[in-house]
């Protein structure tokens, strides 16, 4: 006679939770790092418009009498560009001067030619490239008595690049779908005190 030999249900279901626990175990982590990762590019976003705002409290403070002159880069939207660069190298958006090459310069800087004088500065030396665009003669609106309110306009663009798609191409080789880098921004105006 044969006997059959009883195995404690437990082992049963052990190696079924194993095998769910293996099934769940991409969708858990590609969403914890889905968390981290739009958490990091609000981050970043709040640390653009912060480094806007701080352009432009510093450009409004600055007198405007070198912003009409032709061909020549005023050095108070040189001076606006460089406090915004510092405060991104501050907080850790892009490297300092001993980790990389990416630098301010003035030589990188070039006016838009729609009249409104719009100074743009392309730092593409940096791990991305980084676009600041200030404008010292922007139109805020008019007062009650008919005097026009300028300011200083400062916008920041960044291209932010989601680690989400690099983690989901290590869990499916070959999706190229979520790879790429999107372009964020922080914008800020300041009436101007000059």
């Amino acid at each position: 006679m044969v006997r059959l030999r009883r195995t404690p249900c437990g082992s049963q279901t052990a190696g079924v939770q194993i095998a769910e626990f293996a099934l769940i175990l991409p969708l858990l982590l590609t969403m914890a790092v889905a968390v981290m990762d739009f958490g990091t590019a609000a981050n970043m976003r709040q640390k653009l418009s912060n480094a806007a705002r701080e352009g432009a409290r510093f450009g409004a403070t600055q007198p405007t009498f070198d912003v009409d002159r032709a061909g020549v880069t005023p050095h108070s939207t040189n001076a606006v560009s460089e406090v915004v660069f510092d405060y991104l190298v501050n907080a850790h958006v892009l490297p300092s001067a001993g980790q990389g090459s990416c630098a301010p310069s003035a030589a990188n800087a070039f006016m838009s030619t729609d009249g409104t004088s719009t100074w743009t500065y392309v730092y593409s030396n940096c791990p991305y490239t980084l676009t600041i665009r200030i404008n010292r003669n922007f139109t805020l609106g008019s007062t009650t008595q008919g005097t026009m309110l300028v300011g200083t306009k400062v916008e920041v663009d960044y291209p932010y690049q989601w680690q989400l798609g690099r983690f989901i191409g290590l869990i499916a080789p070959g999706s190229t779908q979520f790879s790429g880098a999107t372009l964020l921004a922080g914008e800020a105006v300041m009436p101007n005190l000059y």
